[in-house]
């Protein structure tokens, strides 16, 4: 998340209610206010194709939620783009929405 447009004061990284000089609070705005951005950015296990391969496929890597349905029933090579969008809805139900399963 960009917490830019939330802060009139620059915020200090350890004490964000507080400025950067700790010289008083720092002056904010809600989220309703100012809306920011969410960038979800993850190149930890990522994988560069060729334009020209249409549909590629991936041997499953399993991250830490194994419950991805699409290794379910096999180790074949599997589209890893379905495997993402999974695991950043889990992230939004998880971190956003607060749900559990």
């Amino acid at each position: 998340m960009d917490a830019g447009p939330l802060y009139k004061d620059p915020f200090h990284p350890m004490q964000p209610v507080m400025r950067r000089d700790f010289k008083g609070y720092a002056r904010h705005y809600t989220r309703t206010q100012r809306p920011v951005k969410y960038l979800y950015i993850d190149f930890g296990i990522s994988r560069r194709y060729d334009l020209s391969e249409v549909n590629p496929r991936e041997v499953p890597i399993l991250g830490g939620d194994r419950r991805v349905p699409e290794f379910q029933d096999s180790d074949e090579p599997q589209d890893p783009f379905p495997t993402d969008v999974w695991y950043l809805g889990r992230a939004i139900q998880q971190d956003f929405l607060l749900v559990s399963t």
